[in-house]
């Protein structure tokens, strides 16, 4: 992992806050800040960069995927192009391409283990893919590869995707 890392963690149950903490102390991700809401968020990122941010879905007050397509849809944020990591308590489909449409670089589902985020973190970081914009999305390319095969219209069709 990348010791000179930072993260910033978006989960508004403490006890949740304190186990993404902890875990990412044990990646050795050098600065962590954690916080329980949107706004105490919004404002870390006023004046802060982070390498990478942990959102929870299911947030008390605005959800963190609308939390994220905020991020996204806004042209002059600072840190629209922050690769972030959703991670939820529900890994129905539903909910995964949800993520997927905010913007979401990845996602993890609860609980957590400390390999399953290692290798999140480091997908995000090592292996990022590049960010396409359009007229109602902003974020990270939903293909995971590029297949030189294909030389169809609609490349973005298909339901066969996961995050």
């Amino acid at each position: 992992m990348q010791s000179h890392a930072s993260a910033l963690v978006l989960e508004d149950n403490k006890h949740m806050r304190f186990l993404l903490t902890q875990l990412l102390q044990n990646l050795e991700v050098a600065r962590i800040d954690a916080v329980g809401s949107t706004s105490d968020a919004r404002a870390h990122l006023e004046c802060l960069s982070y390498d990478f941010a942990l959102v929870d879905v299911g947030l008390s007050g605005e959800s963190g995927l609308d939390f994220l397509r905020a991020l996204r849809l806004t042209p002059d944020h600072p840190a629209r192009r922050m690769p972030v990591i959703i991670v939820s308590g529900q890994n129905q489909m539903g909910v995964i391409k949800s993520a997927r449409d905010a913007g979401a670089d990845a996602f993890l589902t609860k609980p957590i283990s400390e390999a399953m985020l290692a290798r999140g973190v480091r997908q995000v970081l090592e292996t990022p893919r590049r960010y396409i914009e359009t007229d109602t999305y902003f974020g990270p390319d939903r293909r995971r590869r590029d297949d030189p095969g294909y030389d169809g219209p609609e490349r973005r069709k298909s339901d066969d995707w996961y995050i």
